[in-house]
């Protein structure tokens, strides 16, 4: 059976109230469970700068579908199955997703990227176009995201969920650094943007991948 494409985006973001050990063991359980319910895609993400954020990127088919999943809890809030004593200063954005794409590679993700910006006025869907053409040359020169999505928080807004394979190849697609993510392309159709780089959590400590310090 084919996979259902997903329709919505959901974005859980919260500060942790414990040390680093306990709050990443939570969440490898957490996200353990999330990932056995009728979902697409799951990412679970820390930073180490002193944000400490942690996110939880899920794709869904339909909201239907994540709102029998988690409880109507989910389209604004967290859901019962995710409470965890660990989150302080949670956030749950549910939104639309223009597109996403997914591309085959050998290599598993190991950086979330995160951008949140708002486009000129009228031009969202121009900008959203040329994100989705760019990925795909991206892809074709080999230095390209494992996949990416882009909703849409009309009437300007958007969010871009990226997942990549090494700090390296992000860097040298969205011409940032690893110190000063922000940068994008297409920005000439930008107002503002930020950009959030994440450690993707693995699924043992074992796996875990030394972050850059500069």
């Amino acid at each position: 059976m084919t996979p259902p494409e997903p329709s919505v985006l959901r974005l859980l973001v919260f500060t942790p109230s414990a040390d680093d050990g306990y709050v990443d063991h939570a969440l490898r359980s957490l996200a353990r469970t999330l990932a056995g319910l009728p979902l697409c895609s799951i990412d679970v993400g820390r930073r180490h700068d002193q944000a400490r954020e942690r996110v939880i990127a899920t794709s869904w088919p339909d909201v239907r579908t994540m709102v029998a999943a988690l409880g109507p809890e989910s389209e604004h809030g967290v859901a019962p199955i995710e409470e965890l004593p660990v989150m302080a200063d949670s956030n749950v954005r549910v939104l639309p997703l223009a597109f996403s794409l997914t591309f085959d590679r050998s290599s598993p993700p190991s950086v979330l990227r995160v951008y949140r910006g708002r486009a000129r006025p009228g031009e969202l869907h121009e900008y959203t176009a040329e994100v989705r053409e760019g990925t795909f040359a991206d892809d074709s020169a080999a230095h390209g995201p494992l996949a990416l999505c882009l909703a849409h928080d009309e009437p300007d807004r958007f969010v871009t969920v990226s997942t990549w394979t090494d700090w390296d190849t992000i860097m040298a697609a969205t011409g940032g650094s690893f110190t000063n993510p922000i940068a994008t392309r297409h920005s000439h159709r930008l107002l503002e943007g930020t950009a959030d780089l994440y450690e993707i959590l693995p699924t043992t400590a074992d796996d875990a991948r030394p972050v850059p310090t500069s």
